[in-house]
C-alpha cells in the first residue's frame, strides 16, 4: 500500500511553493491508504513532431494562477494541442493516475518553475529542459532525478520526502544559484547525490541543506563548489563520503552534525581547503577511523 495524496490548495507562485516546501514537504495534503492509481494514457494529440512545435507559452487556467497543473490525460490534451514549447510554471500533481514518464513534454524547452509530486515513475522527457526552479516533494515510484541539462541558472531546489528516490543526478550545466535554498531532505531511500557538478558558488544568502536522509552514503556532486553562505549536512546516519565537496573554501558557516559513520578523517579531508575564518560546527559524527577509499 502507498499513501495517496489529496490535493487541496497549491501555492499560487513558484516563490510561495518553495516557501511552503521549506516548512513541510506536503503541508497541503492529507494521506489515506490506497492502491497505486491506474497508468495515465498518452492522448493522441500529444504525438507532436518537431516540425509542428510552436514558439509560444502555454497559459495556465485562471484558477491555478501561474501554474499549469497536470493530474490526468484530460489535463494533457489542451497542453499538447497548443503545441507550445514553453510553460510559465508546471505542476505535475499525480494523485489520480500514475505517470510512467514525462515523454509527452519532450518538446518543451523552458519552464520558469517545475513541481512534481505523487505517482511518477520517471522524469524521462525532461532531459534538455531549461528551468528556473525545481521541486520534487512527496513522490512515489520515482527512483532517480536526472536531466535538466538545459538549466543554467536556478532560484531554488527542493527535494523532500520522496518515498522511493535512490539517486539525485543531473543539473549538469547549472552555474548560477541565486537567493534561495537547495534542499535535499528526508528522502528515505536516497543513497547518492551526484548533481550540480558545474556549480561554482551559491549567492550570499543561499544555503545548501542535506538533512535527514537515512540511507545516504555519499555526496559526490558539487565538485566545482567553492563558496556560499551556509552548508548544512545533518542527520545522515549512513553517510561515509563527502568527496564531491572537497573544493569548498569560503562559506559563512559549515555545519556537519549527527552523521554517525562519517569519520573525522573524511571531514578533515573535505574541509582541507576551507578558509580558516569560516565558522565550522562539528558534533556527533563518526569516530577517528581511516578515510574511505
Amino acid at each position: 500500500m502507498k499513501m495517496k495524496l489529496k490535493h487541496s490548495n497549491l501555492p499560487t507562485t513558484p516563490l510561495l511553493l518553495l516557501l511552503s516546501l521549506s516548512l513541510s514537504a506536503c503541508g497541503s495534503c492529507t494521506a489515506e491508504e490506497d492502491e497505486e492509481p491506474p497508468v495515465v494514457q498518452r492522448p493522441d494529440v500529444c504525438e507532436i513532431s518537431p516540425a509542428d512545435v510552436l514558439d509560444c507559452e502555454i497559459p495556465p487556467k485562471e484558477s491555478e494562477d501561474a501554474f499549469v497543473v497536470i493530474n490526468s490525460s484530460k489535463d494533457l490534451e489542451p497542453v499538447c494541442a497548443s503545441r507550445c514549447n514553453r510553460f510559465y510554471s508546471l505542476s505535475v500533481f499525480a494523485n489520480d493516475f500514475t505517470f510512467e514518464d514525462l515523454s509527452f513534454f519532450s518538446h518543451i524547452i523552458r519552464a520558469n518553475f517545475v513541481s512534481f509530486s505523487g505517482y511518477i515513475r520517471a522524469l524521462r522527457g525532461t532531459e534538455q529542459l531549461d528551468i528556473g526552479g525545481f521541486s520534487a516533494s512527496g513522490t512515489f515510484l520515482l527512483r532517480e532525478i536526472d536531466g535538466f541539462s538545459g538549466a543554467t541558472e536556478l532560484l531554488g531546489v527542493s527535494i523532500i520526502e520522496n518515498e522511493d528516490l535512490e539517486a539525485v543526478r543531473g543539473f549538469d550545466n547549472v552555474v548560477t544559484f541565486e537567493s534561495a535554498r537547495l534542499k535535499i531532505n528526508s528522502n528515505y531511500k536516497l543513497k547518492v547525490i551526484d548533481a550540480f557538478n558545474k556549480l561554482p558558488s551559491i549567492s550570499e544568502d543561499g544555503t545548501i541543506e542535506l538533512q535527514n536522509n537515512p540511507q545516504l552514503q555519499s555526496i559526490e556532486g558539487f565538485r566545482s563548489l567553492t563558496q556560499g553562505q551556509f552548508l548544512i549536512i545533518v542527520g545522515n546516519p549512513n553517510l561515509t563520503k563527502l568527496s564531491g565537496l572537497s573544493n569548498i573554501q569560503d562559506f559563512e558557516q559549515v555545519r556537519i552534525e549527527a552523521n554517525a559513520k562519517l569519520t573525522k578523517c573524511e571531514i578533515d579531508r573535505t574541509l582541507a581547503k576551507l578558509n580558516p575564518e569560516v565558522r565550522v560546527v562539528l558534533s556527533n559524527n563518526g569516530p577517528d577511523g581511516p578515510c574511505p577509499d
